[in-house]
Order: structure tokens, then sequence, then C-alpha cells
């Protein structure tokens, strides 16, 4: 639409052009309704909604489904919910941006986050960055932290951590580690 280039090899069905804004509106006529993109490899069953993308108008949330069902939503609140489709309903947890829950079914219904190194941290020297949790507000500044290090070389199957907590003090604008768990 708009143009007559073809656009990435893996997606070229449908190539929208304009010189300013391009984009696609879809747009149901009720505030109840829903709209979705689906991506399916079948004709019957569930195959035929395998992954999809939908806005609820009924209660303003943006849903993501892998293998048939949901993954993970965005509420009206702009709360990420990972393996949930409401909020924590109770205290502190229910003002959380990212509540994740235990899949039912999966061994103990588990709720887990997990910061991972964006390449092998196999062969590592000692006190390479693993990971870090960063409390800051908008415009940067930093209160508080909890960073992952290796504690001594890691190696196949040999994977020493540690831990250590960094405050900021009154008057400071950057933290200082307050406590380490070693290896």
């Amino acid at each position: 639409v708009g143009t007559t280039t073809e656009g990435h090899s893996d997606a070229d069905n449908l190539t929208i052009e304009d010189s300013s804004k391009a984009g696609i509106t879809i747009r149901n006529t009720t505030t109840t309704g829903d709209g979705a993109i689906f991506f399916s490899d079948a004709t019957s069953g569930t195959a035929e909604y395998a992954g999809y993308i939908e806005y609820g108008h009924s209660t303003n949330h943006l849903r993501f489904a892998t293998s048939s069902a949901e993954a993970m939503r965005i509420d009206s609140s702009g709360r990420l919910l990972v393996g949930r489709t409401a909020s924590v309903a109770s205290g502190s947890a229910a003002d959380s941006l990212v509540q994740i829950v235990g899949k039912k079914g999966v061994p103990s219904d588990l709720g887990q986050l997990t910061i991972a190194r964006g390449n092998s941290a196999s062969a590592l020297g000692s006190g390479a960055e693993i990971g870090e949790i960063i409390f800051s507000d908008n415009a940067g500044a930093n209160f508080a932290q909890i960073q992952c290090n290796t504690d001594g070389t890691s190696g196949a199957n040999d994977n020493p951590g540690r831990l250590s907590f960094h405050t900021t003090a009154d008057g400071a604008s950057s933290p200082t580690e307050r406590l380490r768990i070693d290896s």
C-alpha cells in the first residue's frame, strides 16, 4: 500500500509506506470488543491461534500469547503481568510494575525472575559482572543496587558467585557497597 517496493523477505506479503508515518489501525466499534493479530500454522484447532497479540477494550489490557495460551499481559495500569491475568490484589505487590507468578502445573508453581549474562559465564575471571538490579527514579538517580559477580574463576560446572548490596548515603549521589555474601 503506497509503494511498489517489497518489505523484508520474511514479511513482504503486505508493505505499507508513507513519507512521514506509516501504520495500521484495528478499530472496534464497541468498548467491550477486542482487536487482535493472530499467528497460525493450521486451519483448525488451537494452531489457528498459536500466537497472538490482542487488545481487550473492556479492561484496556494488551496480551501476548504463545502456544495458544496467554504468556504475558500489560494491564490498564501499565503493569507487566507474567503468568497471571490480573494483578495481585493486596499488599505492596499490588502496586508492583512487574508481577511474576509461577505457572500452574509447573513443579512447585514457583514465580521466577532470571537475570542472565548476554554470553556464557564459563571461564570468566573473578569479579566478572553477571547482573544487577538498580533502584532508581525516572531521572536516573541511583538509590541502591544489588550486584552479582563471579567470586573466583568460573569454568565447566563451576560457577562461584557473590551478591553485594549497595546503598547511597544521605548527602551522596552514588551507592557504596554495604554487605557482601561471597561463595
